[in-house]
């Protein structure tokens, strides 16, 4: 069997399983892609234990199919290196694979095909999106949410969930709330927990249309070409719609991105951990003040406040940084009742919550 290729079209395929490959993976064939001919394509597979990816891509096919198991970075290396515009994959010789290039051939071992029989199609329900980028709009701006505690796993993905109003998509750490609603898109019986890895792949995925399908136990996403099935997590997402506090006074509105800049000013060096910012509204403006490792920073930024009264209050400041990311405007209304209540924002079918850090 010979497989021909345009090489950008195959690098790209193998690019996109790439994220389920693990480097030195336990089982030796699961740190291989597995290229499946058919008439006119090949499919190509990267799976570990819990994220199973499939890409195709257009291929000329000589002589009796069957399934190679290629070490997949092996495989790329070779592809960027030969730097052709096609290749042709030799398999008469297994375990030896060929790679010819128009300048060079590359000699790959192969694997005996051990993988299971390939899983069987999801049965349960559907959802088939118009428009898939608007989920990974939404996947993007929920998942900086998404706590990293492996010891809290209910908590480390993106929350999907039916709502009349539409799909809702969020994700919390405890002390913080992203979510994003997806109006008019009906998902009767979707409530299921995306792993964080899987909803970044996912975002990466999504273009044109797309079609999910889910069980107890899976998620099926495919979109075009690629195709993504992923283990769910087994958990209870807690509740979190008294989270959110109803509409009210605006403490106070500010420029985007005047307050990033602020906020960035308190970690002049990369930090693995967030310093605290306090946020006191003036009548002029909001002043910004925290330490950093050079000393006491303090900062006066454009600000309009909505309080007769208004108080001040203390937050970590890469969740308040991520936050504005996430609200992504220009203009921003931040709502808090007290400096211990919840500062909440809205822009359109976003809304991020945080918690304010607790002060002697």
């Amino acid at each position: 069997m010979k497989l021909q290729f345009e090489a950008k079209q195959l690098i790209s395929a193998l690019e996109d399983v790439l994220p389920a490959i693990r480097n030195r993976a336990p089982v030796p064939s699961l740190s291989c892609v597995r290229l499946t001919p058919s008439e006119g394509s090949v499919t190509l597979c990267g799976s570990s234990s819990a994220l199973t990816l499939h890409s195709n891509v257009p291929c000329v096919v000589e002589g009796k199919t069957f399934p190679v198991l290629v070490p997949a970075r092996r495989l790329l290396t070779a592809l960027r290196l030969s730097e052709a515009v096609q290749v042709t994959i030799d398999c008469d010789k297994l375990p030896e694979l060929s790679l010819t290039s128009d300048l060079a051939v590359t000699t790959i071992f192969s694997l005996p095909d051990d993988w299971p029989a390939p899983a069987t199609e999801l049965g349960r329900e559907s959802l088939i999106l118009d428009v898939a980028e608007d989920l990974g709009t939404a996947l993007a701006r929920v998942l900086p949410a998404a706590s990293e505690d492996t010891g809290r796993p209910g908590l480390a993905g993106v929350h999907f969930q039916h709502r009349p109003a539409g799909l809702l998509v969020e994700a919390t750490d405890g002390r913080r709330l992203h979510r994003y609603l997806l109006q008019d898109v009906a998902a009767p019986g979707l409530d299921l927990i995306l792993p964080s890895a899987a909803a970044h792949v996912l975002i990466h995925m999504l273009a044109g249309s797309a079609v999910l399908s889910w069980s107890d136990s899976e998620l099926l996403a495919t979109c075009g070409p690629r195709s993504m099935r992923s283990g769910l997590i087994n958990e209870v997402f807690p509740k979190t719609d008294h989270v959110v506090p109803a509409e009210g006074a605006i403490w106070f509105a500010v420029a985007a991105p005047d307050l990033v800049l602020a906020l960035d000013s308190l970690n002049p060096i990369e930090e693995k951990e967030s310093t605290s910012a306090l946020l006191t509204p003036a009548p002029d403006g909001l002043i910004i003040s925290g330490r950093t490792e050079v000393g006491r920073y303090r900062q006066a930024v454009n600000a309009k406040s909505g309080m007769k009264k208004p108080h001040q209050a203390t937050f970590n400041s890469g969740f308040l940084k991520s936050l504005i990311l996430a609200a992504d405007s220009g203009w921003l209304n931040f709502q808090q009742e007290s400096a211990v209540a919840a500062l909440c924002v809205r822009t359109g079918p976003f809304t991020g919550v945080v918690m304010p850090l607790k002060t002697a």
